[in-house]
């Protein structure tokens, strides 16, 4: 059934070709054809719209009356709608309290003015005003009665610690290390500071101030290593592996090798570079045997094409050090080193913009010796791994007997 076409649609095409664009074009496009758009044209070019719509000039003039008929009525039916509306709004102004209004003004008053609400809500600005400034002040105050209430702090003396100084110091760590969760910021305050304080205190300081981390779900541990070993003290257990960051300014990508003493949790020894083969494996091995006894170890890697080579494994060969590969697709089974490397991630790789290799060294340089030196760690009595390593060497700690 050929498709009709009403006097707009008709007009549109016929003010098209009369503008010069082809008639075969818009006969294709609007699937008409060309002698309908050629008659259409004729008519109009003698007789205008009338003719083309096939009414007359009297019936044109009845429906345009009509039409002004219904915008009239139309108009008045908005009226009557604009007169209940307003009687609404004064209704519902009125039962609405100050307390409300201002509540109501503040939710919008990132689409309005204040001086455009105050008026719609009926209320001066000045009482809009007074009333925000006082619930700040209020807000104030109880913010800093949540801050300084709970268990208070005690430095390595015994005596009291300033409620003031240790918010000081809160804000300082986070502002310093963002990624920084309640707990670490317990024991860097334990541990650096020399301060006695209880980590709820810092929860309470940190989520008043809205410091606090997301919590991050832990995955369920669902694999059981089929191969431990019983650690009783340094250098008996090393676990190696690889990870990437980004050259913002050369687009370029950075491959760090590092290795994790796993009993003590100190870094051995780490190189970076441009490139991603058994040479730059290789590096990170020699830095880490420079200062350690490889007597009896064991080094974990998973199953890379650099620890796999011939030259990886001539040269632990050569070092008299046993070599544990991990199961295909098991990261579990190198736990420690993927432990660190979402620290490392976290605290340094997401805060930073390398500029160059250069500066990427040293900047994880830089956040590898604090981590060994200075931040404490959970896993080896909340103290920083290099420093658990000296006082096991020097039989001031036991050292935390555990399979891994």
């Amino acid at each position: 059934m050929p498709k009709s076409y009403d006097p707009e649609e008709k007009m549109e095409i016929v003010l098209r070709a009369i503008k010069g664009e082809k008639i075969s074009d818009l006969a294709d496009e609007y699937s008409v054809s060309r002698n309908s758009i050629y008659l259409w044209k004729k008519e109009f070019l003698n007789g205008g719209m009338s003719k083309l719509s096939g009414e007359s000039a009297t019936e044109q003039e009845a429906k345009l009356k009509k039409k002004d008929e219904q915008i009239k009525e139309m108009e008045k039916i908005i009226g009557q709608q604009k007169v209940q509306m307003e009687i609404l709004k004064k209704k519902a102004l009125a039962e609405l309290n100050t307390v409300d209004k201002i509540k109501i003004i503040n939710q919008l008053k990132s689409e309005y003015t204040v001086a455009e609400l105050c008026r719609t809500f009926d209320i001066a600005r000045s009482t809009y005003y007074y009333r925000q400034n006082n619930d700040q002040k209020e807000k104030d105050t109880n913010t800093e009665d949540q801050l300084y209430t709970g268990h208070p702090a005690y430095d390595k003396d015994g005596n009291l610690v300033p409620e003031k100084e240790v918010v000081k110091l809160v804000k300082k760590y986070c502002d310093e290390s963002p990624h920084l969760g309640y707990r670490m910021v317990t024991d860097y305050l334990n541990y650096t500071e020399n301060l006695k304080v209880n980590h709820k205190r810092i929860y309470r300081i940190m989520k008043v101030l809205d410091l606090l981390q997301d919590k991050r779900v832990p995955k369920p541990k669902n694999y059981q290593l089929k191969q431990k070993h019983e650690l009783t003290g340094p250098d008996q257990l090393w676990e190696m592996d690889m990870v990437q960051m980004y050259i913002d300014n050369s687009g370029q990508w950075v491959y760090m090798f590092d290795i994790i003493d796993v009993f003590t949790r100190e870094i051995v020894g780490h190189h970076e570079g441009l490139r991603c083969r058994t040479k730059e494996a290789l590096k990170a091995l020699e830095k880490a045997i420079e200062n350690r006894n490889t007597d009896n170890l064991i080094l974990r890697t998973d199953n890379g094409t650099q620890f796999r080579s011939r030259e990886f494994q001539t040269r632990i060969r050569e070092l008299d050090i046993s070599h544990e590969r991990t199961m295909v697709n098991t990261p579990e089974e190198n736990a420690h080193i993927e432990s660190f490397h979402g620290t490392l991630k976290r605290a340094e790789v997401y805060q930073k913009h390398y500029r160059s290799i250069t500066h990427c060294r040293n900047s994880i340089a830089k956040f590898v010796d604090k981590y060994n030196n200075r931040r404490p760690h959970s896993s080896v009595g909340k103290i920083p791994p290099a420093v658990y390593h000296k006082n096991v060497l020097n039989n001031l700690v036991s050292g935390i007997r555990f399979a891994a």
